[in-house]
């Protein structure tokens, strides 16, 4: 019994002599230092795990520039701390700056990307108001209700594509996939008007629709030893030579529309200027070639086809270099792509060949 009580007092006067040990209550400024570090260390990783070298697209490099910065800033804050309501104040700051960021609109990322996503979520909008409208009146048979509903998964997929965020780089929409989605829904839209409301057949011995007598007229040519006879000119030159309109097949499969100079075709292709030897001249006849500025981004319904990449086609383009050389090429998307040098060079400001 004596040896337990001797056991139990010892135990009690250990306890009482650990605070007075290692195991001491830390001070306030190692409790203050211990926190500057921990969110220094936090902020810095933070900071350091935004690589925005390498993100391409304007919208998402800018979110990620001020997210990095933001946070180097908070570390740089914290560690010059010497109070902890200073820390406080930091970490308040940070917070404040991350909010006011992410309630900046779009258009103050990317100015042009966002007007692209706005006419796309507009296309999308109309297209689903004209299905509503249509098919609440009766006007579709079960069969185009099924075909045209704005539900539908790619419909769908576009609409889900549209809610991505601006500032998140690997959902990011690109201008050139924003303007996909504008003109799948009006050419939807195009095929559903169609259905309830046909245009009425064409009178005998009247003249063809423009876009089928454009279409009538155009004719390719090999061109395996130079330019042939007939060909297009594109109303461009370089060192005093015409330059036509050609197109060749590229590595995707799709033949890409370029301009033929000296007896080869070139094609703006991936970024770069691509030279083919094995490519066919534009020649058309029975009509005359004119350029026109689209009106409202809308393609004329006399502008012949260019070729098609998958169900979507392009038409023939000329954009003006900073050299004043008019140079022919491809539309697709609502710019137009043509061969200048070594490169491919874009421009929303362009003419589309129509035939009269």
């Amino acid at each position: 019994m004596k040896k337990s009580y001797q056991t139990a007092l010892m135990t009690i006067l250990v306890a009482a002599a650990l605070p007075l040990s290692g195991w001491a209550q830390p001070t306030a400024q190692q409790t203050l230092d211990r926190r500057k570090q921990s969110l220094s260390d936090n902020y810095t990783r933070e900071s350091g795990s935004h690589s925005c070298s390498t993100i391409t697209y304007p919208g998402p490099r800018k979110a990620c520039v001020f997210w990095r910065d933001i946070y180097a800033e908070g570390a740089t804050c914290v560690r010059n701390s010497v109070t902890d309501k200073d820390v406080t104040d930091c970490v308040a700051k940070l917070r404040a700056d991350l909010k006011a960021m992410e309630s900046q609109p779009e258009s103050w990322y990317d100015p042009q990307n966002a007007k692209w996503r706005s006419d796309a979520r507009a296309a999308a909008q109309d297209y689903e108001d004209t299905y509503t409208r249509y098919s609440r009146a009766g006007a579709l048979s079960q069969a185009d209700l099924t075909k045209f509903d704005f539900r539908t998964p790619r419909l769908w997929r576009y609409r889900l594509r549209l809610q991505t965020d601006i500032r998140v780089a690997r959902d990011f929409l690109t201008n050139d996939e924003a303007a996909g989605i504008v003109d799948d829904f009006r050419r939807t839209k195009a095929e559903l008007l169609a259905v309830v409301a046909p245009a009425p057949a064409p009178a005998a011995n009247t003249a063809v629709a423009p876009a089928q007598t454009a279409a009538a007229r155009v004719s390719w040519v090999a061109a395996q030893s130079g330019i042939p006879a007939g060909a297009t000119p594109s109303g461009g030159s370089a060192q005093n030579e015409q330059i036509y309109i050609c197109r060749a097949r590229m590595q995707d499969g799709v033949l890409h529309a370029g301009a033929a100079w000296r007896g080869t075709c070139y094609v703006g292709f991936g970024g770069k200027s691509v030279n083919s030897k094995v490519a066919e001249v534009l020649a058309i006849s029975g009509g005359q070639v004119g350029w026109e500025v689209p009106a409202g981004g809308r393609i004329p319904a006399n502008a012949p086809v260019a070729g098609l990449a998958g169900s979507t086609p392009f038409h023939f383009c000329r954009m003006r270099m900073q050299n004043g050389q008019i140079q022919p090429g491809k539309l697709w998307k609502g710019n137009c792509y043509a061969p200048f040098g070594p490169n491919e060079i874009k421009s929303a400001t362009y003419e589309v060949m129509v035939v009269r």
